[in-house]
């Protein structure tokens, strides 16, 4: 190296998270400090670098998966991604947070500079531990501050997907397969949450559907298998014939679907933060937790909120005005379907 000249960072980003609506939340960061240096890396779970792949501009280069083994051999997959991670020099290591195995490939990854939450496990190895600011409750911002530590004049827009043109064939193909034509207008809702505190009543939205299909909506059903308890007691419900596509649609085809729906209804989860990045316009329903810290990033979103509090006090000292899910009747919810759905044809 010439004397005088200075190698350029090399960048390594970590995020583990198991939640895909995380990793949403955390993609305008990951993506303007990959822009901005350009020997950056991502390390991803598979099914989050399949967002990443997704993401408009997001150099594919630039992702390196984690690929996990299962039972007794978990411990091994940390090991050999910390060796490469280490055989890649990174001179600055970010762990963005969701695992354990996260924390340690970032802490022992012999960065110069290493950096991460104040949770991270192996807080005493950071250079840097970044602590959740206190007077930006959304969860973003917990991930901008950790940007902000590499790079403290980050510039950020809201999270984009966009599907490729094989998403926009399959869920084409899964539409048409359905005697759904190209000019029907569809709304992709998701009935199911990672916990079943944010479940709305299914006969809510079996309601909801039935409207829906007076207008000439026709709905679809998405989810993943573990989704199918809740799905089938909604479809169930209704008499009209939703369409149910749930653990038949892969994460591609599931951005294809967003990005072909005239609306999203759906609980707190992963495909409500997902479908907001691909531009559908979003009813989101909360009760349990809070829209101002889990709220999708977008302006194409009506939020439709239970009215009354949570009786079990142990919700309620973990969320903050916690309020029912049962609380938030039908005719709210279709309201602002309506309203949506106004604005999407003015």
């Amino acid at each position: 190296m010439l004397r005088g000249v200075t190698a350029p960072a090399r960048l390594m980003l970590t995020m583990l998270d198991r939640h895909l609506g995380n990793f949403v939340v955390a993609s305008p960061v990951i993506r303007e400090l990959v822009r901005q240096m350009p020997e950056a890396q991502v390390l991803l779970r598979p099914p989050t670098a399949r967002l990443a792949e997704r993401i408009p501009g997001f150099p594919q280069s630039a992702i390196m998966e984690f690929r996990e083994h299962e039972g007794r051999l978990a411990a091994l997959s940390a090991l050999q991604t910390l060796l490469a991670v280490r055989r890649s020099h990174p001179t600055i290591s970010v762990d963005f947070g969701g695992s354990s195995a996260g924390a340690l490939i970032t802490a022992m990854s012999n960065a110069r500079r290493r950096i991460g939450p104040s949770s991270n496990d192996w807080q005493r190895r950071l250079t840097k531990a970044v602590r959740k600011p206190a007077d930006q409750p959304h969860r973003f911002h917990s991930y901008l501050a950790l940007g902000q530590a590499v790079q403290p004049d980050l510039t950020w827009r809201n999270p984009e997907l966009a599907a490729t043109t094989q998403d926009q064939a399959k869920a084409g193909k899964l539409l048409a397969s359905s005697g759904i034509s190209t000019e029907s207008p569809i709304a992709c809702l998701h009935v199911s949450a990672g916990k079943d505190y944010k479940y709305w009543p299914f006969d809510r939205y079996a309601a909801v559907i039935d409207r829906l299909a007076d207008q000439g909506i026709q709905s679809v059903l998405i989810g993943a298998g573990e989704d199918r308890a809740p799905t089938t007691a909604v479809r169930d419900a209704c008499r009209s014939s939703p369409l149910d596509l749930v653990g038949q649609v892969d994460l591609g085809a599931l951005i294809g679907l967003f990005g072909r729906a005239r609306l999203f209804i759906g609980n707190d989860s992963g495909p409500m933060h997902i479908a907001a990045a691909t531009g559908t316009a979003i009813v989101a329903l909360f009760g349990p937790t809070d829209p101002a810290r889990w709220g999708p990033m977008t302006d194409r979103v009506a939020i439709v909120r239970g009215s009354e509090p949570m009786s079990d006090i142990s919700a309620k000292r973990k969320f903050a005005a916690a309020t029912r899910m049962d609380s938030i009747p039908v005719d709210a919810v279709y309201d602002a379907a309506q309203t949506m759905l106004l604005s999407e044809s003015a």
